[in-house]
């Protein structure tokens, strides 16, 4: 994996995802996925994903959301900071092409923004975030 910081992380399909964060200092939108493969022979694999197309983040909540409608599964990524600095920002990303589609944003008191946040997918499925405003 590629040393960075400030970067989010969760685990798919039997694998972690490691995306976004800063990588020398500077922002960026790559996603690498670690994992097994079936093969005791071949052991860990590392992938290089496509770069986000919803650019450079860091400082995101992710959390897997569905793993059966792509070939590597979709991840909600939630808050964070991009090239505009924080935003409430929620977007659906699929894993298999790093497209990332636009969601309703974050609702949070008028003038703040959640940072240092984490989230998790409740048994009903609903996806609770919690961080400091």
């Amino acid at each position: 994996m590629t040393e960075r910081c400030q970067h989010t992380g969760c685990a798919a399909r039997g694998g972690i995802v490691v995306h976004g964060g800063t990588i020398a200092g500077q922002l960026t939108a790559s996603v690498e996925i670690s994992g097994n493969v079936s093969s005791e022979a071949e052991g860990n694999i590392l992938k290089i994903m496509p770069p986000l197309s919803c650019g450079r983040i860091r400082h995101i909540a992710a959390v897997v959301i569905d793993e059966s409608e792509s070939d590597r599964g979709q991840v909600l990524f939630i808050g964070g900071w991009d090239d505009g600095g924080w935003t409430l920002a929620v977007c659906k990303v699929d894993l298999a092409t790093g497209a990332c589609t636009a969601q309703p944003s974050l609702l949070c008191p008028q003038g703040h923004h959640v940072i240092e946040c984490t989230a998790a997918r409740l048994p009903d499925r609903r996806i609770i975030c919690v961080g400091t405003v």
